[in-house]
């Protein structure tokens, strides 16, 4: 008799848990109640067989203590599965971005970064144009926050990866990135004391592909991050 109640008393319990589990609100806690569920069937089985040991001297509770025990182990068994089945049930399902996240948060910065280029680009037009001093030049794309642009423009490149404007994002970039490599190219013929070296076509050509590429960046920065489904 006493086996039966102990039985019925972990069957109990295998059903609360089992229901407490089910209602908690995170992966965590459904775990942590599986391997308190585990240790008691253990400790369960354990007395169980502690039990049939001291009572092997009557013949006549032998059979009520195997019956018994089986009881136990196949309401042992018939509670982890249940508890295993809603554990796979309740975990959540993460559905992965295509862009990059963190990249598409960081947008806002890299644009106000990126706007700020243009006007350090602007403030170099006399520079470049009117009077083709090349060592001012040279000088004005090693200053901040020229010399961070790449790495806002790749921000907002990847974050825009997952919009239409993918790919239009990364041909404009191409593009502002070669004008700019250029103009330095020129700069550094110039100082190396090369004739008639002109920097005013690198340096429209740079400015224009800067804003052509901001234009579609705050453009596809509006765009909310997709998810796969």
């Amino acid at each position: 008799m006493k086996l039966t109640h102990l039985s019925l008393l972990l069957l109990s319990c295998a059903t609360s848990n089992v229901i407490t589990a089910f209602t908690s609100p995170s992966l965590h806690s459904i775990q942590s109640h599986a391997k308190t569920e585990s240790l008691t069937f253990m400790r369960a089985s354990s007395s169980s067989d502690q039990t049939n040991n001291n009572d092997s001297s009557s013949s006549s509770s032998s059979s009520l203590s195997s019956s018994s025990r089986r009881a136990v182990l196949n309401n042992a068994a018939a509670a982890a599965a249940t508890m295993a089945l809603f554990t796979l049930t309740t975990t959540p399902t993460l559905y992965p971005a295509n862009a990059d996240v963190t990249n598409k948060i960081a947008s806002s910065s890299a644009l106000r970064t990126i706007k700020r280029c243009v006007r350090q680009l602007n403030e170099m037009e006399f520079a470049a144009v009117s009077s083709n001093d090349y060592t001012s030049v040279k000088e004005a794309i090693r200053k901040p926050p020229l010399t961070e642009v790449r790495r806002n423009c790749m921000i907002l490149v990847k974050g825009g990866e997952d919009g239409p404007d993918a790919d239009n994002l990364q041909s404009k970039y191409a593009t502002f990135i070669k004008e700019l490599e250029g103009l330095d190219s020129q700069a550094s013929l110039g100082m190396r004391g090369r004739k008639n070296i002109e920097m005013a076509d690198n340096y429209d050509g740079t400015v224009k592909a800067l804003k052509d590429f901001l234009d579609v960046a705050e453009k596809a920065a509006e765009l909310p991050v997709q998810y796969d489904e």
